[in-house]
């Protein structure tokens, strides 16, 4: 815990977050003991981007909780069951609550960018973006990472949802987008577990990482046309700047 702004108890160990991102942490450090020796500054950031990636889409396997925070409060006069169109474009879930990490304690921290500690899925697409001084910092290149694995998944999301209507439809029952969103989401996580058995041992960048995650989700699922999964994620990384480090099939 720690002290909050206001100089009450923060108690990071019943943040959902936190737990899962440390605990993840934990767990690359069993599998690639290595991967916090000094090295390239991708292996480092995908330590910390790995965390958020999967502590994000953990709460996915939480439907009531997934739900809630579905709805979207500045409509009161939409019946609670329902979902508008407009709120499930990716331009309007990447900026809802289920892709911001550890929000009461980014909002407790003096000096924390906005009220969540990190709103990675927002950072605005750019080819370039790795070469700037402020993303050699683990953490904020980790957030590279975690910008490109989400909006791929924001993507594939958006699109099931889409091909779930009618023509003229303009709006979806809340638990219907629920549903397809944990279904998803448990592609990615497969995908991002898995990859560890396919990078290398040290030594680590991005273009491997992606190439691992590419290959492992392959093997598990073969066929891809359902979610268009890889398609969505390969471009998003290509937004990034991130590119894998084999040959594109």
């Amino acid at each position: 815990y720690f002290a909050g702004r206001k100089g009450g108890k923060i108690y990071t160990c019943l943040s959902h977050d936190v737990v899962v991102h440390e605990t993840t942490h934990a767990l690359i450090d069993a599998l690639r003991e290595r991967y916090l020796d000094p090295s390239s500054p991708d292996q480092a950031a995908f330590h910390e981007g790995l965390s958020d990636v999967i502590a994000l889409l953990s709460v996915f396997a939480q439907p009531e909780l997934l739900g809630q925070l579905l709805q979207p409060s500045a409509h009161a006069n939409r019946p609670p069951m329902l979902i508008s169109k407009a709120d499930v474009t990716p331009e309007k879930l990447r900026e809802g609550a289920l892709f911001r990490l550890a929000e009461q304690m980014g909002d407790e921290i003096e000096n924390a960018r906005g009220s969540a500690l990190r709103q990675s899925a927002s950072i605005p697409a750019d080819p370039k973006i790795l070469d700037r001084a402020e993303f050699l910092e683990p953490h904020r290149r980790g957030e590279i990472l975690v910008a490109a694995v989400m909006n791929g998944f924001i993507e594939a999301w958006a699109a099931r949802i889409a091909q779930s209507g009618v023509p003229g439809q303009s709006s979806y029952p809340v638990i219907r987008v629920a549903e397809e969103g944990a279904e998803i989401a448990e592609a990615p996580v497969t995908m991002w577990i898995r990859a560890l058995d396919y990078m290398p041992p040290v030594h680590l960048e991005f273009p491997d990482a992606l190439s691992a995650a590419l290959t492992a989700d392959l093997e598990v699922r073969p066929d891809d046309t359902r979610f268009g999964l890889r398609t969505h994620m390969l471009r998003s990384f290509r937004a990034y700047g991130i590119r894998p480090a084999s040959t594109e099939g």
